[in-house]
Formats: C-alpha cells, structure tokens, sequence
C-alpha cells in the first residue's frame, strides 16, 4: 500500500452554545436558527432530489418559512462562486507543476506519483538524487486553498515537526516556500499501511495489535513532552511500516496540531486564528470538548482520540455508529452520540457484529469478546470518558496501563470505573436493579464454577507440593545414610519453611530429624580471617587469633566478646596453653612468641623464636618446656623459667604444624607428606626422639603438604589431614601399624579428637565440619565358632543352639590362614573346607561369631551370623559383617554439618565432648552442639514376633520348647520398658500370638488354652479394669482351634476352627460366634492356613496364603483372593482411609489392593533387597517397610513415592512394628534380637 493520506475536515459545529438564541417569531410558524441548520444539514446527506424534496416538505410542515430559508440555502451550494475559481497564487503552481506532477521539481525533490490528498493538502511521493539518493513525502497546500489559515497551520506543522524526533513519528526532511509562494515540507517516507489495513491484511492478533498501539502512545506522549496536542489521531495518520526488526508504528499529519503556551499563537492575526464554530479534525474521532469548541482543549484531547482508535483496532468498527435509515450515521446525529451517551463496551460491540456469523467466524467473535471483556474494556472506556477529569490525564497513564494487561499485572481503570459505572447505571436504570437481583442466582453458579476451578488448582498445588515434600525428605535420609548432615539439614529446612505442621508431624521426617539433629550458634563474628583457637579458663572462654594480629577472648556460653587485645606481633597463626591453665602463648607472623598470663592477658614475655614466622607451638606435659615449628627446617625447644633455646628437631622439609599429646608425645606435620614424631627432652630415655615417615602415598604422582596434626587423648592414635589427600588415622606402637584413611568431598583443614577418643571432627575448606568414628583403627577382629545346626540338630531359636566343642575338629582347610578361631580385623571373606558332608553347612545359624577379644561366651552373649553363605560341595564361602557400626551409616558417628560460609581453620573440643568450637576465614566463631544420636537400641532377646497391643503398647512373643511366653514393650519419651504381660504364662504351639487378642482400647484382652483332660479349647477374656476374668466360648469335642482374631464390636468373635468328625478329612473354617446368641453368624471354608490380622477398623479379615492374599468382609464372610502372581508374599498393612492394604512381594514390588473385590490397584517398584514387613504409620500417612539386609525403607501413601531409605546396622531382620503412638518402631531379626528405633520427640 501506499503511504501518507489526508483526509481531515472541517467541521462545521452545529450550534456554538454561546450563540443560541430564538429567531424573531413569525406569526404562521416560529423556529429557531438551531432547527435550520439541522434539518439543512440533514437533506444534504440525501443526493437524490426526490427523496429531498420529500425530507423537507415532511421536517418544515406547517412552517413555510423555514422550508422557504433552506431551499434558499441548497439552491446556493449548488451556484458557483469566486471559490470556484482558482487564485492566481494558485495557477502559479499549477504552472510550476508543468500540468503533470511528475515533471515538477522543490528543491532537492523531484516528484514521482501522487500519494494521497486531504482537505487542505495534497502528498506525493518525491525522490532525491544529490548528494544522496533518498525518498521522502512531499507536502503541498491543496490548490485554491491558499488562505492565510492554510498558509499558517502549513508553517506551523512544519515548525512542530521540526522540534521532534522520535522512532514513531514521521520526521522533517526539508521544507521551504518557493518565489512564487508556494510552501512545501519533505518529510520521512513511510513504505507502509494505515494502521487498521496493516492488522487486516496481516491477520495480526489481539496481543500484536496492543503492541502497536503501544508504540503510537509512546509517540504522542513524546509530543505531548514537547507541549504539542496532535489534536487528529485516527488510524489513516498511523502508518505501520514492515522492518527486519518487525512493525514500526509512525505518527503522521500535525497539520492541526496545537502548541501550548506557544508566544507565536497571540501573534496571529484574527483572520488566521480559527473561527468560532468551526474547528478541524475528523468527528468520529473527536473529543468531546473539541466539539463544543472549547479553545482550551488539552492533553486528554488526544487521550480521547487515542482510546477511539483503540475501540476500533480491537473491535473492527467505530464506537459510534448506528444503522438507521439504512445508510452511515448523519454528522449531526454522530456529534450528539459523542456529546450525550457512552459507547457500547467494545466486549459487547464485538458480539452484536458477530451475532449474524455462523461456525468458525462466530466462535473467533466469542473468543475474541472474552479477550476484551474486563481490563480492555475497562481501559477504553476510561480513555473514552466524556468528562476530562474521569480519563487517564496524561497518555503515559493509558500506555502503563496497556503495558499492565499485557503483563497480567492490576491497571489502573479497573478499581474506579466499577464502582462509577454501577453507580451511573443504577440512576439511569432503577428499574433494571431488581432484575439484576433476579439473575443473582445465575451468578452464584458462576461463583460455584470458579470455587471449583479454584479448588482443582489448590488440589494441583498440594500434589506439587507433597512431590516436593517426598523428595526433600528422601534427599535428607540418602544424606544422612552417607553421613552428610549438611545437605540433610538444608533439605529439612525447607520443608520446616513450606509444609504445614501436620506434614512435618510425619514418621519420616521426625526420623530424619532426629538423625540430623545438631545446633550451630556463631557466638561472635569480626571483620578478619581467624586462623587458630583453643578453649581456656576451664573451657568457659575461647581464645582466638587471625590476620589483624588481635587475640580474641570469647564468653563460650554467652558469646560476648571479653577481650580484644592487639599483639603487635604481625598475624596471629597460632595458640597454645599451658598444663596449669594460667599461660597462653601466642604465636605471631614476625618470628616472636608472646607469653601472656590468662587472668588478665597482659603480657609476661615476648622472645624471637624462629627468623621468620612461628606456625605453631606446644607446651611439654609438665609446662617445663615449649615447643615451637616455623618457616625453618627445624623444631625448637625452648625452657619456660626464662625462655632460653634448648635443643632442636632437624628436618628435612619445611613444617607446617605441631601438636604435643598427654604423654609428651611430638607430631610434626611438613610438606610432601612427612611426619616427624619426637618427645620432649627428658621424656624418654634419649633426650630428643625423632622418628621421620611418611604419612600417606603419592597421589596422581606428587604428595600433599599436612595441614593439622592431633594426638587422640591416650595418646594411641595420631590424625594426620593431607591437603587434598583427606586424612589418615595411625595407631602408634602397634605391631600391624593399623591405618585407617578416609577421603572427602573437599580439603581437610583441621583435626581434632573428642575427650572420649571414639570420634574425629574434620574441618573442610568448604566450610563443612564432619565427625569419623576411630573404631576401625581399634577393631579387633572375630572369632568364629560352629553350632550344631551344622550337624544336623532342631532347635526352637538360634540362641538355644549350642556351640560345638571344636572348630579344627569339623574343618580341614581355612583361608586366611587362620591362629585358631581367631579372625584378624579388616577380613570380609573367610573359606572352609569341611572333612565332612555337615547337612546344615549353607544354614547361617551353623556359624556364630563373636568380637575376638571377648571372654567367657555363654547363650546370653550377643553375637553375629555371616551375611551371606555359599556352597561348593565341601567348601563354604562366608561373608563376614562389619563388627562395628556400619559406616556412612545414619546410626554411626559419621556425620557432616555446614557451619561456615569459608574454610575452617581450627577444631576445639568442649570437656564433655558435647560442643565442638570452630573457627574460620569467614570471620565466625561458631559452637555446634553435636547430637550424634543412636536412636537404634537393643531391647530384647528371643522374640518371634511383635503385634500392636491396645494403644500404647507393643505385644512381644518369646517362642520355646514349652509354647509362648508374652510380655509388652512400651516406650515412654526416651525410656522403654519391658514388663510382663497378663496372659497366661506360656500357650500351645504352633500358632503363639494368634492365640491372642485384645480390645481396640486395650481394656480387654483374650486367649485360648485347651481345657484340661479333654479334647476341647475355651476363649477366656480378662477385663483389665475390673479384674474379671470370664469364659466366652468352648469348642466341641474333635475341634482343633487355630487362632482368635478378636472381639468384633464387642460380644462377636472371629474363630478358625480345624473340625473333623467319623474320620473325614479335616474342614478348616472362619467362624463369626455371637455371645447374644451363642451361635455362630456364619461359617466360611479357609483357604490356607497362614497367618492373619484382623484390621483396627474390624471391617476385614486379612489372611496371608503364599503366593496369595485372602481378605475376608467381617460381617458376611464373604472372601476374595489376590491375583496369583507366583511370587512369595512376605508382608501386609492395612490402610484404613484408602480402604486398601499393601502387600510386599518377592519380585521387590508393593502392589496395593482394593478391600472391597481384592483387585489390584496400583504397584510400586522397591529398589536394592527384597523387603519382608511391612507397616502404616497410626496416621497413615506413611508406609515403611524394612528388608532383610536391613535397608529401612518409607513411602508417602497418598503419593506412594519414596520419602526415606537408609542402612540400619542390623542385618537379617524379619518383622516391623509401629506403635500406636507413631514415635517408635520394634525390629526384630531372625536370631530373636528385638530393637527399638526410637523417634519420639
């Protein structure tokens, strides 16, 4: 398309409302001026004059007058006049142009083609060709309209455009005024469409379209910077041209615009100033107060104007418009719309227009008012306002607005123009109030819909929400389980700060918070790196030293600061206190030691120890001697009466540190790896040891400097961190010279042994402190011995199975060789050669071991069993268990904590072993209360089996020769207590605890036992408020009884009852028996005879028959069965709110099934062993399971994704328990071993 196009006007005012005033009467018909001029207007609209002459005689009957004044009117519109001439300025152009535009030349300018003309003006295409070639739009005024007003706004709009440059607004090129008078400007050619042909033709979309409306608002806003009103904004003056950078928006045509406060517009003479009545601009357009004439229109003008084109870019048509008589609405009828009623809102406007349309241009009509219906109505509308004060009173307001909406933010128009327009509408239209109300209900549907949208988007929330919950919570138990305390603490952490209370009351996560449970407090943070501390005053002060050379004195309980004393002494790099407590000395970067006394901390002495820095000292046992290692090759001692030097350590590296231990041990740690170890003279026999080895290997072919040497507290054991290397455990004055190496994630900057001796702390340069246990270096190994298990013999339990006599006299061949029974510590795999073929050599329960250093083993002495046993004819191969902890384990002292934001650079300590002070470079002195927790306990011997027993406790099955032996576990806070059960002392085999049963409550509890000298059982039940004990029910004679499943809903009992009678094969039922009645309700064959429970809802029976599953609906018996899948089934759990239970399978899958048909209803893949128990958490929420190479295991039942897995240190164990309280968990294993993981708060 082609470019520029004028079609502004001028608009006659219909009837200036300073000037209206009656006509003289006349005595046939009286009319005002008013009525003349409509009605004359009116018929110039009708071309044709039949249809003329009809309108007047029908608008002026009965006043011949006033028909006589507006034939006069039309008949002289229709005489030429001067006008009609053209005036000689005018013929001047004409001649210039060479009767052809495109021989005329302005300028620079050559003209091509004509581009578009308008009222008072005509553009043309025009081409320069030096000095550059270049197009530009040639303005010309229109032939024969030369006036003075034309030749002004001409000047004018040529001085407007040349005070702005803007991207969005077509520029001023040139312009000029030719000899013969003729004026011209060349302004920047825009290759483009008016704004609504461009949208058409590129079926731009309702986000495209707001997008170039935003770049027409930043121009006029630009304009109106520049006090200039454009005062004809509609979409013909908006060109949008096509650029490699997409649309670009130009604002063209200030022909009328108006300069405010411009000194220039007071010179104007009266004929060049706009006459009253009459003003430029085009109606449809046109605010308000431009059609009444009002000279001091404004800014909002142009708002106006701009909210019109909004109205028809997004609508298709103009707001005000109507249909009447067929043709477009009269000008007269289009300025009395604008002054006298609101346009229809453009959602609406849409809708009408589309109303006609069927199929896809009706659905895009409804799509489309959607899009418009609220914040774009809203914003038109209040663009639109009649009255200024109720638009947006500057451009920048409609275009932020604008800008909003597209960025789904709150506008501006939305909060005032609802409460105005239902103000207006319920004046205007009382009665359509109470129609309003009648729709009330209506809405309220719509008010239900959203809820429910709302409610399916919390619901998609929440399920987020618990995914990120899962995965937090079994991020913090894989961390634990590897040690890591630190990344599970920051994973808890944000669940503490995201999930509501009732989430963080779940099993899982009060285990791991447990497991994780340490409190970092930083007592004191300064502006400098701290290098070294050590506790003083009977540790309730810390002393620190850094880089600012200043020695800091800490309140260890308070964490205020006490002292802060500079040294003089260069930087600080290390402490040391005396024996007796009442010197410290202070190790200083210019070579000296400062001796200061600890009451005070003034200064005793001060002596040059090294020629350059002092790294660090220690003080001999008996304080009589100071040791001190610097930038020297060698260790000096030094005699504390008078600080004399005494003898040295030579060395063949440079050191980094020393440390003394409580024997008067020296370990001095250099580069390349190497280890002094010494004595302090007069210490040992020699006066000064010295034993030079290397601590560690190469590694990647070079050696790591030693950044921390420590002495464990007896002195045994030496921890040695290797920069970048980790760090080495080594026992002294051992025959094996045991080593123990650990790496880690970063480098070990500092070491220190716990009062007890059984932990390391480890300080990282990433700001990590991590505790190992020191129990592999003081490991001492198993013995082994065989139990008769291995020839053959039956036993109850693997505890009452006595040991053979003999290792040597069964096994011909052990490899390792073998001194005795004695196996040496560090060996996992141990080969046996029998002399003989022994029935139980692939039995675990053949082999027992026991800590090599242990004595007098009776049948009460714990012990293990190999994890794992393989055979290969007479050989048997056995996997040995780890005697200690296991490490990296959850339930071992191997733990990491994130507690500086720098590396750390020195460990100390607290007496108790409870507190671990930490310094570092990031400025912090820390205190982190260790909780290295063992949850896990042992706490009984023997046991078969665990069962829920009333609310609070936990029923424990003893099995032996004589039946069942039973008592109850409770766990009260952190205390446990076994206590003897008020069931009779021992019950028949084979079934034990399903003999038993007690109340939901606990008050009652009940139990068969055969009736003595017959064949017959009786069901006893003891009320444990009263004491009463009663009979319930007895057998008849030939019936066998199995197991009672419980009192349901009180006087009705769940049987299974073995019965034969004249030799028949046995018939093995359920029975429902009813006290009331003394019968039974129904009687149902049994399947199987595995065992059962009876759920704590007592709707179902659930019965375990390998390799299926059997659930029976308590009050009618009626029985459905699991799919056989062929895959053993080790454990079941009830789940009460989804009505289902939870089976544990063989081929390491849960699969959940329906109680109602026992259909399958979802599975879920176990990772690592197969599991055997499961159990529910009281509240549901959690599904935990442990496996047999005792890996615990948790899942999110709503979710059923994974939330924990960790190693417990226990191995082969076989049933689960949570108690009613939810705060701890019975284990058992298959030696009868009972512990008790404990969780309570």
């Amino acid at each position: 398309m082609e470019g520029h196009r004028r079609d502004t006007q001028i608009v006659h005012l219909p009837f200036p409302r300073c000037t209206q005033v009656p006509m003289k009467d006349d005595t046939s018909a009286a009319f005002r001026e008013s009525d003349l001029e409509v009605i004359f207007l009116d018929a110039l609209e009708i071309t044709d004059p039949v249809l003329r002459e009809q309108f007047l005689v029908q608008q002026c009957a009965g006043r011949p007058e006033l028909l006589h004044q507006v034939r006069e009117l039309l008949d002289a519109g229709e005489r030429p006049s001067i006008l009609d001439h053209p005036l000689p300025e005018a013929a001047v152009a004409q001649s210039l142009l060479g009767g052809s535009p495109l021989q005329a030349s302005f300028g620079p300018w050559k003209v091509r083609r004509l581009l578009g003309h308008g009222g008072m003006g005509s553009v043309y295409l025009a081409e320069q060709e030096q000095p550059v070639r270049r197009s530009a739009a040639l303005k010309l005024i229109q032939l024969g309209q030369e006036s003075d007003e034309s030749l002004w706004r001409f000047q004018q709009e040529q001085q407007v455009l040349a005070e702005m440059s803007h991207p969005h607004i077509a520029a001023l090129i040139d312009a000029a005024v030719l000899p013969s008078g003729v004026s011209w400007l060349a302004m920047e050619y825009v290759d483009g469409s008016p704004l609504l042909e461009w949208c058409q033709r590129n079926a731009a979309d309702t986000e495209q379209k707001l997008r170039l409306f935003l770049q027409c608002c930043e121009a006029v806003r630009y304009a109106h910077q520049k006090a200039i009103i454009h005062r004809d904004l509609k979409p013909s003056n908006i060109m949008v041209a096509d650029t490699p950078a997409g649309p670009v928006v130009k604002v063209i045509d200030f022909g009328v615009a108006k300069v405010l406060n411009d000194t220039r517009d007071g010179e104007r003479t009266p004929s060049r100033k706009t006459r009253a009545g009459f003003l430029p601009g085009t109606p449809q357009y046109m605010s308000p107060e431009q059609l009444h004439g009002d000279q001091s229109v404004d800014t909002r003008t142009d708002v106006y104007s701009l909210g019109v084109v909004l109205y028809e870019l997004l609508t298709g048509t103009e707001p005000h418009t109507s249909a009447a008589r067929g043709v477009q609405m009269s000008r007269v009828s289009l300025m009395q719309s604008i002054l006298e009623s609101e346009p229809i809102l453009p959602s609406q406007r849409v809708l009408q227009t589309q109303s006609s349309k069927e199929g896809t241009a009706a659905d895009a009509g409804r799509v489309l008012s959607r899009r418009l219906r609220g914040d774009l109505d809203a914003i038109i509308q209040k663009a639109m306002a009649r009255e200024r004060e109720r638009r947006y009173q500057s451009v920048a307001e409609l275009l932020t607005d604008v800008q909003c909406h597209l960025q789904d933010q709150p506008i501006l128009a939305r909060p005032d123009s609802w409460a105005y327009r239902l103000r207006r509408q319920v004046l205007r239209n009382r009665g359509l109030v109470f129609a309003v109300l009648s729709v009330f209900m209506t809405l309220s549907v719509g008010i239900l819909m959203a809820n429910l949208q709302r409610q399916r988007a919390e619901t998609s929330e929440s399920r987020l929400k618990i995914r990120n919950y899962c995965a937090d919570l079994l991020l913090a138990s894989l961390a634990i389980d590897d040690g890591d305390s630190a990344t599970a603490v920051s994973a808890l952490q944000r669940q503490r700060e995201t999930a509501s209370p009732q989430e963080l009351d779940s099993l899982e996560y009060r285990l791991l918070s447990r497991l994780s449970s340490a409190t970092v407090d930083q007592l004191q943070q300064v502006s400098q790196s701290l290098y070294y501390c050590c506790l003083i005053d009977g540790g309730r002060k810390l002393a620190a030293c850094g880089d600012a050379g200043e020695l800091l004195i800490v309140d260890c309980q308070s964490g205020r600061l006490l002292h802060r004393i500079a040294c003089g002494q260069g930087e600080l790099n290390g402490l040391s206190l005396s024996p007796d407590g009442n010197r410290l000395a202070v190790f200083g970067d210019d070579g000296t030691v400062g001796i200061r006394e600890t009451s005070g901390f003034t200064l005793q002495r001060q002596f040059r120890a090294h020629e350059a820095q002092v790294w660090q000292g220690a003080w001999s046992p008996d304080g009589r001697i100071l040791a001190t290692c610097g930038n020297e090759r060698n260790v000096r001692f030094w005699e504390t009466d008078d600080f004399t030097a005494g003898e040295t350590i030579p060395s063949t590296v440079d050191l980094e540190c020393l440390t003394a231990s409580a024997t008067g041990r020296l370990a001095i740690g250099g580069e390349r790896s190497t280890l002094l170890l010494g004595r302090f003279p007069g210490s040992s026999a020699e006066p000064v040891s010295r034993q030079e080895i290397q601590s560690g290997s190469a590694w990647l072919g070079r050696y790591f400097n030693l950044a921390a040497v420590s002495f464990s507290p007896d002195s045994r054991l030496l921890a040695a961190a290797e920069q970048g290397a980790g760090v080495r455990i080594l026992q002294l004055d051992s025959a094996n010279a045991a080593v123990v190496s650990r790496q880690f994630s970063d480098t070990v900057t500092a070491v220190a042994f716990a009062p007890d001796g059984a932990t390391l702390a480890v300080a990282l340069a990433d700001g990590t402190i991590g505790t190992m246990t020191t129990s592999r270096v003081n490991e001492p190994g198993f013995q082994l011995h065989l139990t008769e298990f291995l020839t053959g013999g039956q036993f109850p339990s693997a505890r009452d199975t006595p040991l053979l006599p003999n290792l040597q006299t069964h096994v011909k061949l052990i490899v390792p060789t073998l001194t005795g029974n004695q196996i040496p510590p560090g060996i996992r795999q141990l080969t046996l050669e029998f002399s003989g073929d022994f029935p139980g050599a692939g039995d675990p329960r053949s082999y027992r071991l026991f800590p090599a250093d242990l004595t007098g083993i009776d049948s009460s002495t714990a012990f293990l069993m190999p994890t794992e046993v393989a055979v290969h004819g007479r050989q048997v191969v056995l996997t040995l268990p780890a005697l200690t902890l296991v490490d990296n384990s959850a339930f071992s002292e191997e733990r990491r904590w994130k507690v500086h934001a720098d590396a750390v650079t020195s460990l100390a300590y607290s007496k108790d072993g409870q507190s671990l002070y930490s310094v570092g470079n990031d400025g912090c002195i820390c205190a982190t209360r260790l909780s290295v927790l063992r949850p896990m306990q042992h706490v009984a011997n023997d046991i078969f089996e665990c069962t829920d027993w009333g609310t609070t406790d936990v029923l424990l099955t003893t099995r032996d020769v004589n039946g069942a032996k039973f008592q109850l576990g409770r766990m009260n806070g952190q205390q446990f207590t076994i206590m003897d059960s008020q069931l009779p002392r021992s019950l028949p085999s084979p079934f034990l605890d399903e003999l038993v049963c007690s109340s939901k409550d606990g008050s009652r509890i009940a139990w068969l036992t055969p009736i003595p000298d017959t064949k017959r059982t009786q069901l006893s039940e003891h009320d444990l408020r009263t004491g009463k004990v009663r009979t319930v029910w007895q057998s008849e004679e030939g019936d066998i009884v199995r197991g009672v499943a419980g009192d349901i809903g009180g006087g009705r009992w769940l049987l299974m009852i073995e019965s034969e009678s004249n030799g028949t094969p046995a018939v093995n039922q359920w029975r429902l028996f009813d006290e009331a009645s003394s019968r039974y309700l129904w009687q149902e064959p049994l399947a199987g005879k595995g065992q059962f429970q009876l759920t704590d809802d007592q709707r179902w029976l659930i019965q375990l028959d390998s390799p299926v599953v059997i659930i029976r609906d308590v009050d009618s018996g009626k029985a459905f069965q699991t799919e056989n899948l062929r895959t053993e089934v080790a454990g079941i759990s009830y789940l009460q709110q989804q009505q289902a239970f939870a089976v544990t399978h063989s081929d390491r899958r849960i699969r959940i099934y329906r109680c109602s048909d026992a259909s399958l209803l979802s599975s879920i893949p176990v990772t690592g062993d197969v599991l055997a128990d499961l159990d529910v958490s009281p509240d549901g929420k959690t599904l935990l399971g442990i496996s047999r190479s005792g890996v615990l295991k948790a899942w999110n039942v709503e979710t059923l994704l994974p939330t924990l897995t960790m190693q417990l240190p226990e191995r082969d164990l076989f049933s689960l328990q949570i108690d009613a309280s939810g705060n701890s968990v019975w284990i058992t294993d298959e030696r009868g071993h009972c512990s008790l993981l404990n969780f309570a708060p």
